[in-house]
């Protein structure tokens, strides 16, 4: 019995040692560049598409540090654990060019891990990087405390429309988008599940633009950090959001907080119509779209309505404001807001195409009617038009040289 143990402890040996070189290919591969020093610099070359370098860092003393990369033609990314392996924060793009600055408030004494790449090599869809190597440095610096927060300039928005794009649940249905938390609460028809995730963000997040902002935040250290136009950020309010003013609490870079004030009206918009529309005629669709279906068309109708298109915006004042369509013009950004083109498939037929103008949460349609069937008469007249044009070069030669190529 002792002697046939042995022999399954040689067997399993042996197959772990088989086994342990495929085991090793599997895993990520993670070059360990041990700690990082307040004041250091470290170079990193990663030259794999799973190769990680990480880095350690225990602070003597709690405050806001920064972790910056430097490279050219490199695109350094960063992401950030705690000593149990828990995710704390991640920073790509956040610096000059391409490279990234992670700033955050660390505890004196806990163990931070850093693992670090370059995006291009980590992430790339279909076709492997043109390099198969990046090299940069991370340096690591002590900030201190926050000692101060100044916003140098305030955002360009400073005015929202109540319910349009005011509170995160927009992410949830899309078809929810544009309708009040009062619309939804309200409606049976409302499936309960989106009812809760209202009730959860009725207090929260503006879908806040920020752009033009300049905030200046300015350390113990003497180090000062500018944050200048940024896109959307989250902001929350610090009182559920009401017609009128309302003041936001602004996050930046998940770490830094400021106050800033912006007014909330009522939807100015009653309703929106087509009132003309050059008569496009039926779309016949090139031969090569033969059997793709309706995404074949959608490309060449969701950016803009047919060029010369009149839109009427009837505002609740009574007053009302005609856009005309234009390929080079930007229906895009009518007072701040786009008009969003759709293609309608619930409505879409084999013969008509039906698209929807959405703008400020109301809607209006239009319809392009098109065919397949033509498709193979434009080829075979193309065909025809060449005959007839051999036919005239024929015509000629014949006239000036009296040979004919017929007979």
């Amino acid at each position: 019995m002792k002697q046939k143990n042995m022999k399954h402890i040689a067997t399993l040996l042996v197959t772990i040692l088989l086994l342990l070189p495929f085991t090793l290919g599997a895993t990520v591969f993670a070059a360990d560049e041990g700690a990082i020093a307040v004041g250091e610099t470290k170079e990193i070359t990663v030259d794999t598409q799973d190769d990680l370098a990480i880095l350690t860092f225990i602070p003597e003393e709690s405050g806001y540090y920064l972790l910056s990369s430097n490279g050219i033609d490199c695109d350094p990314i960063v992401v950030m654990f705690d000593e149990n392996d828990i995710y704390l924060k991640e920073a790509d793009d956040s610096a000059n060019g391409s490279n990234f600055e992670l700033l955050y408030y660390f505890q004196e004494g806990k163990t931070y891990s850093f693992e670090i790449s370059d995006y291009d090599l980590m992430y790339y869809w279909e076709t492997p990087p043109a390099v198969t190597s990046a090299t940069f440095s991370v340096s690591l610096e002590f900030l201190g405390e926050l000692e101060s927060v100044t916003m140098i300039t305030p955002p360009e928005k400073t005015t929202y429309i109540y319910g349009i794009g005011a509170f995160s649940y927009e992410d949830i249905v899309q078809e929810y988008f544009n309708r009040t938390p009062e619309d939804l609460l309200n409606d049976p028809s409302v499936p309960e599940y989106i009812k809760e995730e209202v009730l959860s963000y009725q207090n929260g997040v503006l879908y806040f633009r920020s752009y033009g902002i300049e905030v200046e935040a300015v350390f113990s250290s003497g180090e000062t950090k500018t944050y200048t136009n940024y896109g959307y950020i989250a902001a929350e309010p610090k009182e559920p959001i009401a017609i009128g003013q309302n003041t936001l609490v602004l996050t930046l870079d998940n770490c830094i907080t400021i106050e800033t004030e912006v007014t909330v009206i009522e939807n100015p918009v009653e309703s929106i119509e087509i009132i003309y529309m050059p008569d496009l005629g039926p779309i016949y669709v090139d031969w090569i779209d033969l059997g793709l279906g309706n995404e074949a068309l959608e490309k060449y109708f969701t950016e803009i309505p047919p060029d010369g298109t009149q839109i009427q915006i009837n505002y609740t004042d009574g007053t009302s404001k005609v856009v005309t369509a234009d390929r080079y013009a930007d229906l895009y950004d009518v007072d701040g807001y786009p008009i969003y083109v759709d293609l309608d498939y619930a409505q879409t037929t084999d013969d008509t195409l039906v698209f929807t103008l959405e703008y400020l949460g109301h809607t209006t349609s239009y319809s392009v009617a098109y065919s397949f069937s033509s498709s193979l008469d434009r080829v075979l007249s193309i065909f025809t038009r060449i005959a007839e044009i051999f036919n005239m070069v024929f015509s000629i030669i014949e006239r000036l040289t009296g040979f004919s190529l017929y007979y």
